[in-house]
Order: C-alpha cells, then structure tokens, then sequence
C-alpha cells in the first residue's frame, strides 16, 4: 500500500542485530515512506518465511523499540505462535476491519 520496494528484510538483517545493540543498525536498512513512516518487510521472497521464528521476531522488537516510538505492524489474517509473540510485545492492539 506504501508502494515501496524493500531492499532487505527482517531476516537479511538478523546477524547485525544479534552482533550490536545500536538502533541505528535498523534504521540503516528501512526505507522511508514520503509521509516519514519507515518500513521493513519481514522477508523479501517465500523462501525466508521458514526464517521467521519467535525469537527472531522478539530480538527484531527488543531492538526496533529504542529506534522507534511507534511500531505498527501488519500481521495478517491468520494466528499463529509469531503473531502471539508479537501481541504480547505490544501495548496497544488495534484491529482494523
């Protein structure tokens, strides 16, 4: 909806976010919407989706919360142990219908 075209995702950048506990390892890999809204795609092919897992997900958010003061995030219409994870990270759940 955003019509960006993502360069890296949650799961390329994994490796730099278990070695450094800067926000600006995120920052560096999001790409910025012309309203201000940074966005990263979880996985950029299929092939990832097997790389997203729970703890995964919980270090994204552990570091993506000193980098930013609101985090929206789009999971779909399906739950399962991710989605979990990511509505008990959050603070306020909004669902759009």
């Amino acid at each position: 909806m955003l019509n960006l075209s993502p360069r890296t995702s949650i799961v390329d950048i994994l490796p730099d976010l278990e070695k450094s506990d800067k926000p600006d390892v995120i920052k560096s890999h999001v790409i910025s919407h012309s309203s201000g809204v940074d966005f990263i795609a979880a996985v950029n092919n299929v092939r990832q989706v097997g790389q997203v897992t729970q703890d995964s997900v919980k270090l994204f958010f552990r570091k993506a919360v000193n980098a930013y003061d609101y985090i929206i995030v789009d999971v779909g219409k399906s739950f399962s142990e991710i989605l979990i994870s990511i509505l008990d990270m959050s603070n306020l759940v909004l669902l759009v219908a």
